[in-house]
């Protein structure tokens, strides 16, 4: 049913072609904005020669669009990288600041899957500067938080938490629960690397409090790994073995490469403590695992 939807959408492209002025780049931008990404990238297919065929700004639009819908199917690559380029130019240029954040946003995704961190961090730096004034919460919460994400990358841990700081006061302004969970363990991992345990602690014990008071079960696996981390860290194995075995409890078991770490970490702490059987035991099972070579 789904390829006998793509066929009319492409028949449907080609109409509008034969009436008039090309209004497939328009009717591919709606089909992305309903998340029907596969019939975008079909009409998007129909257009040949869209470098010489179109207007500059539908060239613009189309070359966003098509990076896009490669980013939303986790096909961003270096080809993408020369697509983007006339869509970041032309919408800086023009002002139009909805559509450069866009094309930078998609760029500091690019460079960040090549392992560019250096022209992510200023890809994502100048869609930030799009974004102000904009009031889209939405895209500030997303944007400040991969700015956490590859601070905490580069090893940037003061950068990490002011970003993710920033993310935070999105998250709350939209009252998303969710978002505002992941900031709060985002900040925790910043004071962590700072090694300024107590405030990571503090951090960590609000996102363990808001997920309870706001029914996200599926945060406290990770909400119980941060404590028992932070735990560790601070020399009290015992607690942290707590919030382990806690994090082990909720882990579906398909999470298996989580689980290994999470045993990885209770043979070092059984270790210290010198139960060397229960460190054993626990080295056994990470061992035994089909996904230890993984």
């Amino acid at each position: 049913m789904r390829y006998k939807h793509i066929i009319s959408v492409v028949l449907w492209s080609m109409f509008l072609v034969a009436c008039g002025p090309d209004r497939r780049v328009a009717l591919a931008e709606k089909l992305m904005a309903e998340k029907e990404t596969d019939s975008a990238i079909a009409v998007m297919q129909e257009i040949k020669e869209p470098q010489n065929n179109l207007t500059d700004r539908d060239y613009a639009l189309y070359a966003l669009l098509l990076s896009e819908a490669m980013h939303r199917k986790q096909q961003l690559n270096a080809e993408t990288d020369t697509l983007l380029l006339p869509a970041i130019k032309y919408f800086s240029e023009s002002g139009d600041s909805l559509y450069a954040e866009r094309a930078l946003y998609c760029k500091a995704h690019l460079d960040r899957r090549l392992y560019r961190m250096k022209d992510a961090m200023q890809s994502f730096l100048k869609a930030l500067l799009f974004l102000q004034g904009s009031g889209n919460d939405e895209q500030l919460y997303r944007v400040n938080t991969w700015l956490g994400v590859v601070c905490l990358n580069q090893e940037e841990y003061e950068g990490k938490m002011r970003y993710s700081k920033e993310a935070l006061k999105a998250a709350l302004r939209m009252d998303n629960l969710f978002y505002k969970n992941l900031a709060l363990c985002d900040i925790a991992t910043g004071y962590y690397f700072l090694n300024r345990l107590d405030s990571a602690l503090y951090y960590a014990q609000a996102a363990y409090d808001a997920a309870i008071a706001d029914s996200l079960p599926s945060q406290l696996p990770h909400v119980y790994t941060d404590l028992g981390s932070i735990y560790a860290k601070m020399g009290e194995n015992g607690k942290a073995l707590e919030y382990i075995d806690k994090a082990i409890g909720l882990r579906p078991r398909k999470d298996t490469l989580a689980i290994l770490g999470l045993y990885a970490d209770k043979v070092d702490l059984f270790g210290k403590l010198g139960q060397y059987d229960s460190a054993y035991h626990y080295f056994r099972k990470a061992v035994a695992s089909p996904n230890l070579a993984t």
